[in-house]
């Protein structure tokens, strides 16, 4: 289960992990109906294994980087 919420700002990022057996990432847009906020839902698999605990770490980093970049644009 995920919950985000479509108050306050016009625009949202929101990130949904789950564990992978390799790193994914699909990137979901959803504008809610009622007050037309967008939100915008990153779904990322991880590996929860020792051996990729780096890359997996890494990868992480940078996706809240870029987040970090889009939300203050705003």
């Amino acid at each position: 289960m995920c919950y985000s919420s479509f108050t306050g700002n016009s625009n949202k990022y929101s990130i949904l992990c789950y564990p992978s057996e390799k790193i994914e990432l699909s990137i979901l847009k959803y504008r809610n109906p009622i007050n037309s906020i967008e939100n915008q839902i990153n779904v990322l698999g991880l590996p929860l294994s020792v051996r990729k605990i780096n890359e997996m770490k890494k990868f992480v980093t940078e996706l809240l980087i870029k987040i970090d970049n889009l939300m203050s644009n705003y």
